[in-house]
């Protein structure tokens, strides 16, 4: 479950009663994640939305992907 407050996203996760809130740059990610998408795909995407070096673009959304599969809120399929 999710929902969205002043552009940050709060995801919920019910059957554990935790939440996990994102800021406005993992909330971005978040939403290019509603539908599938390559992780290479993402950082090309966001690479050219975000003024910044590629290289530092695509650590953040590894840590970021890395951190919601470890909390099981969201699943990273090969």
């Amino acid at each position: 479950m999710t929902a969205e407050f002043d552009g940050e996203i709060v995801l919920m996760d019910l059957s554990a009663g935790a939440y996990f809130g994102l800021n406005v740059t993992s909330s971005d990610i978040w939403r290019h994640l509603a539908e599938p998408i390559r992780v290479e795909a993402l950082c090309r995407t966001l690479a050219g939305e975000y003024q910044d070096d590629p290289a530092i673009i695509e650590n953040d959304i590894l840590v970021l992907l890395q951190t919601l599969e470890t909390r099981a809120l969201l699943d990273i399929v090969p």
